[in-house]
């Protein structure tokens, strides 16, 4: 389906690192690549670009998007013969998505939707595989001719998917497959109950109200105003009606008025704010409460910038639709520009697309899992179909990835970055040094493994300085932006480099820059040298730079925020 142009391979085992963990990690990093899984006979596959989803398939899902439009009477089978037809005509220039839209007239959106729902319905099946192992290639990606000629049925998205969100999803279907037996609804209905002393709200919701769709209403309750006005320009611009409230007490009357005139409202709580009662400072717990109480159809997403798991079930035994978090409080800017906020709108955005497009489910996503589980289960084959496979030896560095990119959420200054970027070379290489570009120089900043006579060589490295006007394998790496593994040139600067380290000719050397906000702030230089090993396989360490990269735009954004403030 896809050419992958510089690839890098990133080898595991579902066991050690699951698909959600995967997940989350090509999401913070916005790599391109395809991803193969492959489990008991059983193969699945997501192609991303930058991070997202823009393709899905899984052998255990028979049916094609354009399958799916037949069966649902979208397409009609004369209608995709003709399409083909063109395309095979026109030396499959075209995409068949392209071709059905120009020549057939069909809605761009209608056949998006319809891959979205296909998508997702692939991931998730990937969820529910407990064993067998995984392949990630990263590079670029080029859809060609040659490619359609082979799968003239592909179908990438526009707008990719979230793997974070389908992440979160995927972890509560893996849940639901967790237990003994699928629970049937009402006893999940009976599951969860909330009790109040008294309820604000004066009405019961009536029986039906309309199903939520993108012109419902959202309101967003957030005792802290910036927040809210941020969330709530934000909602706007993407084409929703919406309006914020600092009180609970007035988005819950908002909710009721709604109600009583046939509308659907989504809320977005705060989880973290004073109690109506004024004891206690879950207050997005209260409303989330209330509202299951008297209005159990209103669908309500919490968000929080300090999610713990004790909330978390706390929040979705009480069937809240989602549980988002957000940013803190110094990541909020009146134009809501941050990266950290960007990324809080995007995951907010995707989960508001989905929620607007299951009608049935909403606000109960439990009950979409257990139909989800009931259909795969008729295809039979989606937990085991054979035996396990053997393990297949895993990507150096993948083992420490999982946790040194824990520790790179938490608050680090840039040295702790640097020393976490240190850390981790030193199990892919023999000796690393991290410069940082400063004006028109580049300069050492900290090294491991270097080893000079009758100096120290932390010191060395630091009186280390390379022109930014002078060619060298660093300034390559800076011009280019990209990771590069070669022998080094005999030029000036190169041979400057190699002296200073100790003297040693390395048989290959590993450069790689660190972009901050566009810019390249750091850049990694490591080699095996003095054994003349060539250098191994460096994806994990490429994915761990990538975030490293986010982690001191956050300290550089706070840094700013804090210098306004004075």
């Amino acid at each position: 389906m896809w050419f992958i142009r510089r690839a890098v391979q990133l080898v595991g085992n579902i066991e050690d690192l699951g698909l959600g963990e995967i997940l989350q990690i090509v999401c913070f990093s916005r790599k391109s690549g395809a991803l193969k899984l492959n489990s008991r006979k059983r193969e699945g596959r997501l192609v991303f670009k930058n991070g997202q989803v823009v393709s899905a398939t899984s052998s255990v899902i028979k049916e094609g998007i354009y399958d799916v439009m037949i069966k649902e009477k979208l397409l009609t089978t004369e209608q995709l013969q003709n399409a083909l037809a063109i395309q095979k005509n026109d030396g499959f220039r075209e995409s068949l998505e392209s071709v059905l839209i120009k020549n057939l007239n069909l809605s761009a959106q209608l056949i998006e939707d319809t891959a979205v729902r296909h998508i997702e319905k692939s991931v998730f099946s990937l969820f529910l595989w407990r064993d067998g192992s995984f392949v990630f290639e990263l590079g670029d990606l080029i859809e060609t001719p040659e490619m359609r000629m082979n799968d003239p049925l592909q179908y990438t998205l526009t707008n990719g998917l979230n793997p974070q969100f389908m992440a979160m999803e995927g972890a509560m279907l893996q849940d639901e497959a967790g237990r003994e037996e699928i629970v049937p609804e009402d006893e999940f209905i009976a599951e969860a109950p909330y009790k109040l002393e008294a309820a604000p709200l004066a009405a019961a919701a009536p029986a039906v109200i309309p199903a939520v769709t993108q012109n419902s209403p959202i309101l967003v309750i957030d005792d802290d105003p910036l927040i809210r006005g941020v969330i709530r320009n934000h909602l706007v611009q993407m084409g929703f009606k919406a309006s914020a409230f600092g009180q609970p007490e007035a988005g819950l009357h908002k909710v009721e008025e709604l109600v009583s005139k046939q509308e659907r409202p989504i809320v977005i709580a705060d989880l973290f704010m004073p109690r109506m009662d004024g004891e206690g400072m879950l207050g997005g717990l209260e409303i989330l409460g209330l509202l299951k109480t008297d209005f159990q159809d209103v669908p309500v997403i919490i968000i929080t910038e300090h999610p713990n798991g004790k909330t978390e079930k706390e929040v979705m035994d009480l069937n809240a639709y989602s549980y988002l978090q957000k940013p803190k409080k110094l990541q909020f800017k009146e134009d809501g520009t941050t990266p950290a906020v960007s990324l809080f709108i995007e995951n907010l955005s995707a989960t508001l697309s989905r929620l607007t497009r299951r009608d049935k489910t909403l606000g109960e996503p439990q009950f979409f899992m257990q139909e989800f589980l009931k259909e795969m289960e008729g295809g039979g084959d989606f937990l085991e179909s054979g035996p396990a496979g053997p393990k297949v030896e895993e990507s150096k560095g993948l083992r420490i990835l999982k946790e040194m990119l824990v520790e790179l959420s938490g608050p680090l200054s840039v040295s702790e970055i640097i020393l976490l970027i240190l850390r981790f070379s030193s199990e892919i290489m023999n000796r690393a040094v991290v410069f940082a570009v400063k004006n028109d120089k580049i300069v050492g900043q900290g090294q491991f493994g270097i080893e000079i006579k009758g100096e120290a060589a932390d010191k060395r490295v630091r009186k280390m300085a390379i022109p930014l006007n002078e060619p060298s394998v660093l300034k390559e790496a800076l011009d280019t932006k990209t990771a590069m593994v070669k022998r080094l040139d005999p030029i000036q600067w190169n041979e400057y480099i190699i002296r200073e380290l100790g003297g040693h000719l390395p048989a290959e050397s590993f450069v790689v820059p660190v972009i901050v906000q566009g810019k390249t702030a750091l850049i990694l230089y490591g080699d095996n040298a003095p054994a003349g090993d060539r250098i191994g396989d460096t994806s994990t360490l490429e994915i761990f730079l990538a975030q490293a990269s986010m982690a001191l735009e956050r300290i550089l954004l706070e840094r700013r925020l804090s210098e306004t403030k004075k």
